[in-house]
């Protein structure tokens, strides 16, 4: 088998398998610490998790793998969810999963969820 021309991660990111969401707002939710990454508990009091920055044209994603609870995904501080308010986070669904694309250092395209 040949081996591929493509270094480590790159282009597509570094993966964490799990993690568990923390407090109800930017300043409390759990930093993602990946690329893609796949939130196992969330809970009434524990369901923030909060992109690192990324540069333009990167992308990030995160899925919602708990079975009731919704998953609020915020931005990094001072960026947008497809143009709306800075800092506002986007409500994942239970069991669902979405795509953020950077635009810019301030601009980040949700699509799914």
């Amino acid at each position: 088998m040949a081996s591929s021309p493509l270094p480590g991660t790159a282009p597509f990111g570094d993966t964490a398998a799990t993690m568990t969401a923390a407090g109800t707002t930017s300043g409390t939710a759990a930093t993602v610490t990946a690329d893609h990454v796949l939130v196992t508990v969330v809970t009434t009091t524990a369901r923030g998790v909060i992109l690192r920055p990324l540069d333009a044209g990167k992308e990030a994603w995160i899925g919602n793998a708990d079975s009731a609870e919704p998953c609020y995904v915020y931005p990094p501080s001072g960026c947008q969810f497809n143009g709306q308010t800075a800092d506002l986070h986007f409500m994942l669904p239970a069991g669902k999963a979405v795509a953020f694309k950077f635009i810019s250092a301030t601009q980040i395209l949700a699509v799914g969820g």
